[in-house]
């Protein structure tokens, strides 16, 4: 599966591994609208495992990365803060992990690599601490 964040839109792409040469492609597309709070958001992974998206933004005042946990129908039913850290200024890129269920982004202002562990499940709104 494929997500990205295009203008104030999420689009998933399912099945994409399955994609072929042959037409017709078959796969799913969804355009999800981005919940509210998000301001600009400039990173997007996939955990297919837990039907969550993580949403890195780059201008939110506390949070940097959401964690958007998703229905059977691709509806957002939580937005969970991961990571609260001012200290992070520009998320470049971010992949999660479903093996270590560690998530990784690279913040180029600092030239750094930071991950987290991700939880099955998310309680309550607290940040996750970096390791």
């Amino acid at each position: 599966d494929l997500a990205a964040v295009y203008k104030h839109d999420i689009l998933l792409l399912r099945d994409v591994d399955k994609m072929t040469q042959n037409l017709p492609r078959q796969w799913e597309s969804l355009v999800l609208p981005l919940p509210n709070g998000l301001s600009f958001p400039i990173g997007l992974t996939y955990d297919l495992q837990g039907n969550r998206l993580f949403i890195a933004d780059a201008v939110h005042d506390d949070t940097k990365i959401f964690a958007l946990s998703l229905d059977s129908d691709y509806k957002v039913t939580a937005t969970h803060a991961v990571v609260k850290d001012e200290n992070i200024i520009v998320i470049e890129d971010m992949s999660y992990d479903p093996t270590s269920k560690h998530l990784y982004w690279i913040d180029t202002y600092a030239h750094t690599i930071f991950k987290t562990s991700i939880p099955d499940n998310f309680e309550g709104n607290d940040a996750l601490d970096l390791e």
